[in-house]
């Protein structure tokens, strides 16, 4: 049986307890009206003296009369002391058995005591309240329960989403609205020189030792409310041994459209920058080792079609030139093809 079940046992008993003859001989409301009674009486007596009837009795009977009134009055404030005083141990007998079925837990109708006839509407409303609370207290354990669930699919979720993270090979931060580390993998440990466990929490100026690096994400976070994902390049590292990253930084916006957090995973691209330079240089080079040559064969192609040579043989030199210029286009361009093939 439920508790409000239980509960709700009681009323029965209370309106049983209205027609109980074992009820207390002061109850509250006897004594009420016993003293009111007394009090008729002794405002009868007085009347009687007021309007000249008691005039007529002797003196003695008189003081006999007055003296009864007395002793009305006394019994009816005796009456009245005695009442409140036989409520009260009723009170406190009710309080003490109250307390006791709260320390041991035991259904409400197994209260065993005798209600006070001035107490059954309280307890009557007593019983009303705590049927009521049993029903919300039956409510608040089954949204509990939702609750819950609720929270175990979100941990669920958060324990993949680190577990994501924490396998990633590229190093990753997660910073709050004020700019503070929520959560950081293995390579960002290594990159920046911390441990997750102790610089949680902190701000993120304090964890990566860049300024510039900090207002970056700081400031992207502010970017984002406009622009929910870019890229940027930046360098970190010192002495020689600078490393390139692009910065994929990526905001956090939840339901109300406000940007709680930021996410910047770091793509090391120092290679790639190196091997960009290699190639320029290379095509630098190549242009310069091409324009050579086509220089020499153009100036002597000319020399000829002008007809500057003395003779034959000065002819002959001219050729000679030409085709030793081509042969050294020729590797060039064999060369430059080699290396295309190695890239593909």
């Amino acid at each position: 049986m439920s508790a409000r079940g239980k509960a709700t046992e009681l009323s029965p008993a209370i309106i049983a307890e209205r027609h109980d003859p074992g009820s207390p001989l002061f109850s509250s409301q006897r004594t009420m009206w016993l003293t009111l009674l007394l009090l008729v009486a002794v405002t009868l007596l007085a009347v009687l003296e007021l309007s000249g009837i008691i005039e007529r009795v002797s003196p003695k009977d008189r003081l006999v009369t007055w003296s009864a009134c007395a002793l009305l009055v006394m019994l009816a404030i005796a009456v009245l002391l005695l009442g409140r005083y036989m409520n009260q141990r009723s009170l406190e007998h009710v309080e003490i058995q109250l307390r006791r079925l709260i320390r041991s837990e035991a259904p409400i109708e197994h209260f065993g005591t005798p209600v006070p006839e001035s107490l059954r509407p309280v307890m009557s409303a007593l019983n009303e309240y705590v049927d009521l609370v049993c029903s919300r207290m039956e409510q608040l354990c089954d949204q509990k329960r939702v609750l819950d669930h609720q929270m175990q699919v979100v941990d669920a979720a958060k324990r993949r989403t680190e577990a994501i993270i924490h396998s990633l090979g590229e190093p990753v931060l997660a910073i709050d609205s004020q700019g503070r580390l929520t959560m950081a993998n293995a390579a960002a440990e290594r990159l920046f020189g911390f441990q997750l466990a102790e610089a949680e929490g902190q701000p993120v100026a304090d964890v990566v030792k860049d300024p510039c690096l900090a207002a970056l994400l700081v400031d992207a976070r502010i970017i984002g409310e406009r622009r929910r994902r870019r890229q940027v390049e930046y360098g970190i590292g010192s002495h020689g041994c600078t490393r390139t990253f692009k910065i994929t930084l990526s905001t956090v916006i939840d339901e109300s459209g406000t940007v709680p957090g930021l996410v910047a995973v770091f793509h090391d691209v120092t290679r790639e920058r190196e091997i960009n330079q290699l190639k320029t240089d290379f095509v630098s080079a190549v242009s310069h080792e091409l324009r050579t040559p086509l220089s020499s064969i153009r100036a002597y192609v000319e020399m000829l079609v002008d007809d500057e040579a003395d003779d034959d043989a000065q002819r002959h030199e001219f050729y000679r030139i030409i085709e030793g210029e081509t042969l050294r286009l020729e590797r060039l361009v064999n060369n430059i093809l080699n290396i295309s093939r190695i890239e593909a």
